[in-house]
C-alpha cells in the first residue's frame, strides 16, 4: 500500500482501544494529552474499550490482544465490547485468520508474565471453544502456569540461565487438558505446524509415563538422570510445575 502523510488524530483512530489511543505532546511547553476516544477515563476505570462496533469483525487478532492487555494491565472488555466479540465469534471471524496470523497470536499471549489471566479471558469469553469445543482451560491449568513462572525463577536464582521459553511450555499446559484422540485437532486450530507439533504432540505423549515413574516417594538421583535423559527443557519444567517440584 502506499503511505501517505496524516494526522495524529488519524493514527489515533487506527489503533485497537481507547486505552491505546492516546498521545502526548511533545513541542508543547506543558504536556499536552491527546485522547479523543476517551482512553484516560477508560484506563482509570479499569476498561478495554474498542473504537468502533466493527473493530472485532475488521480483525479479529484484537480479541486475542485484548486478552493480552488486559491480564498484563489488570483491565475488563467493556460489556458492549463482550458483546460485540460475542456475535464477531458467532459469525465465524476466527476462521478468517490464516494459521501464521492466529499462532504469532498466541505465542504472544503465552508468553506474557502471567499467561493464565490471559488465557481465564479467552476462557471467559468463549474463545477458546470457539476454536475447538475440545480446548478449554481452568484451575489445574492456571496452578501449573503458576509453577512455571516458580520454576523459571528458580533458574535465575540458581544461575543456570533463563531457562526454556516461557510460551512454548505454556503451550504444553495449554494442550495437556485436551483428549489425547483429538490433540492434533486442536494443535492444529491452533495454527501448530511443522516440526513445532510434532515435537509437543511427541512430548505430550510422553508425559504421562513420566508423571507415575516421578510420583515414586524416594527416586534416586541416578534413575532420574536415566528417566529424563533425551527429554526436553520445556518437559523438564513442566514436571516440575506440576509434580510439586518432585522432580527438581
Amino acid at each position: 500500500p502506499q503511505v501517505e502523510a496524516g494526522t495524529i488524530e488519524e493514527d489515533l483512530g487506527r489503533r485497537d482501544f481507547t486505552v491505546n489511543a492516546m498521545a502526548v505532546r511533545l513541542d508543547a511547553r506543558q504536556e499536552e494529552l491527546l485522547d479523543p476516544f476517551g482512553g484516560l477515563a477508560d484506563l482509570e476505570a479499569g476498561l478495554l474499550r474498542s473504537l468502533h462496533e466493527t473493530s472485532y469483525r475488521d480483525d479479529p487478532t484484537r480479541i486475542l490482544r485484548g486478552a493480552r492487555y488486559a491480564a498484563r494491565c489488570r483491565l475488563r472488555f467493556a460489556e458492549q465490547d463482550r458483546r460485540l466479540i460475542r456475535t464477531a465469534l458467532e459469525e465465524g471471524v476466527l476462521r478468517r485468520l490464516s494459521a501464521d496470523r492466529l499462532f504469532r497470536e498466541l505465542k504472544l499471549l503465552l508468553a506474557e508474565s502471567r499467561p493464565e489471566a490471559a488465557l481465564r479471558v479467552l476462557e471467559d469469553l468463549a474463545v477458546l471453544r470457539t476454536l475447538d469445543p475440545a480446548l478449554t482451560f481452568g484451575t489445574v491449568g492456571a496452578a501449573a502456569l503458576r509453577g512455571v513462572r516458580r520454576g523459571l525463577k528458580r533458574y535465575r536464582d540458581l544461575g543456570v540461565g533463563a531457562g526454556p521459553p516461557p510460551w512454548r511450555v505454556a503451550l504444553l499446559v495449554l494442550l495437556r487438558a485436551v483428549p489425547v484422540g483429538v490433540r492434533r485437532r486442536v494443535a492444529g486450530r491452533l495454527g501448530m505446524k511443522g516440526l513445532l507439533l510434532a515435537h509437543v504432540l511427541a512430548e505430550l505423549g510422553d508425559l504421562p509415563r513420566l508423571e507415575r515413574q516421578l510420583s515414586q516417594e524416594r527416586i534416586r538421583p541416578s534413575r532420574l538422570r536415566r528417566l529424563l535423559d533425551g527429554t526436553s527443557p520445556e518437559v523438564h519444567l513442566l514436571l516440575w510445575a506440576v509434580s510439586a517440584g518432585r522432580a527438581r
